[in-house]
């Protein structure tokens, strides 16, 4: 009898789920694969010829084409975007192939994306081919494709989008690594999303960029998602890189010329005064914005560009780097932050990470479901932490939550316990906790960075296996309501950056950082399962490191899955 690999644990279902009920719930199978990521459904494809037929159809209605640009295309002459070449990943000569017609009426999603480093998808030997021409000849190919997804900036031409605009299924365009410096003279109102990213300050001969708002809303009618990022940070030994000369053009609203209905706005580092500010109240359709996401660079007068009221505001997510010293723009931050907070209260997701707003600002919002309050551990001062009274209003007035995320910190060695009893009788609804664990850096680190005797040795002791399993000892009187099911720790801050050396202490944080998860079984007699959870860290041939990737390997048959082998 086969069964699922990685598919089902014990601790939230089923312990074993055979190719015997899939064959006999082909419906259930089709809609549970649905929720798989592409490794998985990798796996479930070598399992039978039934779940192969499943689960293929699903792995192709989002695909990856992965490419390389041929050294051709790096030399420092060939400017022109209409010469550059790249050889792409085996996966598009198999949809060109008149061959695999069921593949090609599958994919809905594509995505193209510049190849990590080992190039383990691309063949030496492949087809060395203009960009434009390989993306050209693939959309004739694929009839029923809705998404274009660019993650570089690849300097498409008027060819290209001249081929989206003809094609039958009147695919959205997804530009997410825009530079800058993209003509928009033309119509494109096959753009659904606009990422942009440019930097003030740079080294070396790096062109400038240009953020110019009004010719993007001009160019993208159909716009429904924008990111403008601007990084204004100083880094290196002496005052910082060479002013690039990226341009910010300010927003100007001309009346009966409004920006498009955006659903999804994101701003970092855009700095604006009172007046581009009145233009954006006047030209943004703010009754549609859904999704709206601040920082962590810091948005000057972006507070005085929203309305009184946001009525569809739905998701908010603001995040703000480490001040350098405590008190620095604090107060005058977080009051701006509770009365924004306090103008609506329509939102269910709620992140901020960076500042400190009251209970009462957050509790506003009476529908949230998903709820992180986060604030970045410094040397200077002691972190604020929420305060079980501060619970105690937070789930009387949120009753909805399923998620949380919260800071902790231990004292003497010893967890709270008055905090933690209070979510074994409140959050009833909450599915997943998260805790961000204090190493206590205002006791074991001086005003300088430097770190004090047995720094080290206590930082090590802050979040083991033992301590976990403290903590589930306060927590085992839990309300059997309770809908826990996932609880996690950490240790470590992502959203810390200097600008040359990183201090003592910031070197031994990331070198501890520990994560666990625990998970919690439907049956209360049975043991939670801890498991720690760190990220690996992948050096590249190339010698640089990325995070939690995994390395793909080359595929022999079907690009998207390995060869199938079925009993």
């Amino acid at each position: 009898m086969n069964h699922l690999p990685n598919f089902s644990s014990s601790v939230f279902g089923p312990k074993e789920i055979t190719v015997d009920f899939i064959q006999s719930h082909p419906d259930i199978s089709y809609l549970t694969f649905q929720l798989l990521d592409t490794e998985d459904l990798k796996n479930i494809c070598l399992v039978s010829k039934s779940c192969n037929a499943l689960a293929t159809p699903l792995l192709y209605r989002s695909i990856v084409l992965e490419f390389e640009k041929a050294q051709e295309a790096n030399a420092l002459e060939l400017t022109d975007p209409r010469d550059w070449k790249c050889r792409f990943s085996v996966l598009l000569p198999y949809l060109l192939d008149d061959r695999n017609t069921r593949a090609q009426d599958w994919v809905r999603d594509i995505t193209l994306s510049l190849a990590p480093c080992p190039r383990n998808s691309i063949q030496p030997t492949a087809k060395i081919q203009k960009i434009e021409d390989g993306l050209v000849a693939l959309l004739e190919k694929l009839p029923n494709v809705q998404n274009i997804y660019l993650d570089e900036d690849i300097h498409f031409t008027q060819r290209f989008l001249d081929a989206i605009a003809s094609h039958a299924g009147r695919p959205y365009l997804h530009l997410l690594g825009e530079n800058g410096k993209t003509q928009l003279t033309n119509p494109m109102p096959m753009v659904r999303t606009f990422n942009v990213h440019v930097s003030i300050r740079t080294f070396g001969r790096t062109k400038a960029g240009e953020v110019d708002l009004n010719k993007i809303f001009a160019a993208c009618p159909n716009l429904r998602n924008l990111s403008v990022s601007t990084d204004r940070f100083i880094r290196g030994c002496g005052m910082g890189g060479r002013t690039s000369g990226a341009i910010i053009r300010p927003y100007e609203y001309t009346p009966g010329k409004r920006a498009p209905p955006l659903e999804s706005l994101s701003i970092e580092g855009y700095h604006m005064n009172s007046l581009e500010a009145s233009h954006w109240r006047d030209g943004f359709k703010w009754d549609i914005l859904k999704s709206l996401t601040l920082g962590p660079e810091d948005n000057k007068g972006i507070f005085d560009a929203f309305p009184s009221s946001l009525l569809s505001l739905t998701i908010l997510e603001i995040l703000a780097w480490p001040t350098k010293r405590p008190g620095e723009d604090r107060t005058y931050k977080d009051e701006a932050l509770d009365a924004f907070l306090l103008s609506f209260n329509t939102l269910e997701t709620l992140i901020v990470k960076g500042y400190s707003p009251s209970i009462g600002a957050v509790a506003n919002h009476h529908s949230l479901k998903h709820l992180c309050l986060h604030e970045i551990e410094q040397v200077y001062t002691p972190r604020e932490f929420t305060e079980t009274s501060e619970l105690q209003e937070l789930d009387a007035l949120c009753p909805d939550l399923e998620y949380l995320e919260l800071d902790i910190s231990q004292k003497d060695g010893s967890w709270p316990r008055d905090f933690i009893i209070a979510f074994t009788k409140s959050f009833m609804n909450l599915r997943s906790l998260h805790f961000h664990v204090a190493f206590g850096f205002d006791r074991l680190v001086d005003g300088e960075g430097g770190c004090i005797d047995e720094t080290e040795e206590q930082m090590n002791k802050i979040l083991t296996n033992s301590k976990v399993k403290a903590f589930l000892e306060i927590l085992s009187n839990r309300d059997s309501s309770s809908k826990l099911r996932k609880l996690t720790f950490r240790t470590g801050e992502k959203l810390r950056r200097f600008r040359q050396w990183w201090p003592q202490y910031a070197n031994i944080e990331k070198r501890l950082a520990r994560t666990f998860e625990v998970l919690f079984p439907f049956d209360q007699d049975a043991l939670p399962v801890v498991k720690e959870t760190n990220i690996t860290r992948y050096t590249h041939a190339c010698g640089t490191t990325t995070d939690g990737i995994t390395l793909a390997c080359d595929p022999a048959d079907c690009p998207l899955s390995q060869d199938r082998v079925w009993d």
